[in-house]
């Protein structure tokens, strides 16, 4: 996006269609997708209602990826992270792309849990990576 807002300045083209801010989030689908389920359950083992549960910190090329959710009654969560656009960082091989990502709760490190999350070029193709979260 900086790239973008230098160009307009350079340009000096206020009404140039490259200079619109509706146009800068046009860049193309997803560049894949990743979903990551599972449960936290609390000191005594039953699961936690209500929690915040976030996906991130994943390592290069998908370190843009973020995904959350909360927790249902039965402490359970689905997580589905997407890349950023093709336009923006250019075609990766989705559909056989991994990288480790770290899985907390209520973004506290003592429950967080490092996996590995498989992507894919498509939503629907995203396999679902388990992981029980454990909070103090």
């Amino acid at each position: 996006m900086r790239r973008l807002h230098f160009i307009c300045a350079l340009s000096l083209a206020a009404a140039s269609p490259a200079c619109n801010p509706a146009s800068w989030d046009d860049w193309g689908p997803s560049a894949g997708y990743a979903v990551v389920a599972g449960t936290v359950l609390g000191s005594v083992g039953a699961p936690l209602p209500t929690t915040l549960v976030e996906a991130s910190e994943c390592a290069p090329p998908v370190q843009d990826a973020y995904g959350r959710d909360t927790t249902g009654a039965d402490g359970r969560f689905r997580i589905e992270l997407s890349l950023g656009p093709v336009g923006l960082r250019g075609p990766l091989p989705a559909d056989t792309l991994s990288a480790l990502c770290v899985v907390r709760a209520n973004r506290d490190s003592r429950t967080a849990r490092t996996i590995r999350l498989m992507f894919a070029s498509q939503r629907d193709r995203a396999p679902a990576d388990t992981v029980t979260l454990l909070s103090p």
